[in-house]
């Protein structure tokens, strides 16, 4: 039975490396609420993983973002939660249209600073947060990066896709 759990595990961990190397993500992020007074379950933290992509996608696409027409320029977003409720964050793979290539780069500039403007959005959903942005160079690395605590039977659980 631990042989049959364990080997499940890994085919399933192995699925979840698969998707993300082989789904042309442009940028991976880490995303920390770092807040000292709350505590933070993976409820709470896909909660504010989804405020975050709807502000994003709000600045990239504009405000009629969540539409039909405009699905395509919509960012797409593989989450992990990893840590305990006191020490919860996100990875994340993120995939971002060509044409909003520019604009996410001028958002999230390689000296992240408290002042820019993708900081700034996850500050409005995290007070006190940090967020790390970089472009993926090596997606199966970052893959396997977002996915090394994914254990036990709820593994899956700690994992979401959007948008949804």
């Amino acid at each position: 039975m631990l042989y049959c759990r364990k080997m499940k595990n890994q085919t399933l961990k192995g699925g979840y490396v698969e998707l993300i190397s082989n789904g042309y993500y442009t940028h991976a992020l880490t995303l920390k609420p770092n807040s000292k007074t709350f505590h933070f379950s993976d409820a709470t933290l896909f909660r504010k993983i989804g405020e975050f992509h709807n502000l994003l996608d709000k600045k990239l696409v504009g405000c009629r973002f969540h539409k039909e027409k405009y699905r395509h320029l919509r960012t797409e977003i593989i989450a992990v939660c990893e840590g305990t409720k006191y020490t919860g964050h996100i990875h994340c793979a993120i995939r971002v249209h060509d044409s909003k290539l520019p604009k996410f780069r001028a958002m999230f500039p390689s000296d992240l600073t408290k002042s820019a403007e993708g900081q700034e959005l996850w500050e409005r959903v995290a007070v006190g947060g940090t967020i790390v942005v970089k472009d993926i160079y090596d997606a199966e690395g970052w893959a396997k990066y977002m996915t090394k605590s994914l254990s036990g039977d709820q593994c899956s659980d700690r994992v979401k896709v959007l948008p949804e």
